[in-house]
């Protein structure tokens, strides 16, 4: 007889083996694209050097391939299992529904930006203790920061999409029945940070993985943490186009305790669903 600790177990072995399906896409785009410009822009006279390089520049086109088919394969996965369920069951809530308030959309908001903002002065950290780290980031990130019409639509419409669809959607749903809140939002974060796989995003991607699912949790849907995702990802491209160093670390801070404390403020005067489903008082109130 399987006990409630066993289904416990199967469920996050489940949710680690839709992270590495998440990861083994972008892995097989990748490998796919690497064969084809090599068998088909190799010469006898190049050297690898400049092979890698040209399978670099196309590092935007494969981002945005793996980012199309998890897009389409979580999401009619996350259709069938949950979306389709709650409609046959009467129980589907439009997400609009869920988040067509004033106070909920500022909250969203401020949240993305503190936590976009705080998570770079946490990159600056780990770069200053182990710089070889950021070296690995710059090589990462340096074709998909430019704010061009395949990174817009790769990085923060597709990417944005199927990870809500693979961890708020599939992972958290999957686990709500065995885990309380706690569970339900660290375990989706941690998993989203590890398939970031170098160490700066890693790490930064434990606290925005939190935001990211407390709010999806919080309102649940899906579409919450999407826009977080989205907004950090514009908003980073918007930064790059401005200013290409960056924002100055006093600015940045300054409005991560603004943003930040709006969060709060807004957060206390949400609503709270009472056990009928209806909106009581603010939790401020």
């Amino acid at each position: 007889m399987e006990t409630k600790k066993d289904n416990k177990v199967k469920i996050v072995f489940g949710a680690v083996g839709i992270a590495l399906l998440y990861l083994l896409i972008q892995l097989a785009v990748s490998i796919i694209f690497s064969v084809v410009v090599t068998l088909t822009m190799y010469t006898a006279d190049m050297d690898k050097e400049t092979l890698l390089s040209k399978i670099s520049e196309l590092q935007p086109f494969m981002l945005l391939i793996s980012n199309f088919i998890s897009t389409i394969l979580f999401g009619v996965w996350y259709y069938l299992g949950y979306v389709k369920k709650d409609k046959l069951a009467g129980t589907y809530e439009p997400w609009l529904k869920k988040i067509c308030d004033a106070k909920v959309i500022a909250f969203i908001v401020f949240s993305s930006l503190a936590i976009g903002l705080l998570d770079r002065h946490i990159a600056d950290l780990i770069i200053m203790i182990f710089p070889e780290s950021g070296d690995l980031l710059s090589t990462i990130i340096s074709g998909v920061s430019e704010a061009n019409p395949i990174n817009i639509i790769s990085m923060v419409l597709l990417a944005s999409t199927s990870i809500a669809f693979a961890f708020q959607g599939i992972i958290m749903q999957s686990m709500k029945k065995s885990f309380g809140m706690a569970g339900c939002v660290i375990i989706p974060a941690i998993l989203f940070a590890i398939i970031m796989l170098n160490p700066v995003q890693t790490i930064y991607g434990i606290p925005f993985g939190l935001v990211m699912m407390f709010v999806s949790y919080k309102f649940n849907s899906v579409v919450p943490g999407m826009l977080v995702l989205m907004i950090n990802n514009a908003g980073a491209m918007i930064i790059y186009e401005i200013f290409e160093s960056g924002l100055s670390p006093v600015v940045s801070a300054v409005l991560v305790v603004v943003f930040l404390t709006l969060s709060i403020l807004i957060y206390r005067k949400l609503p709270v669903p009472d056990k009928y489903g209806k909106d009581t008082h603010s939790l401020r109130e």
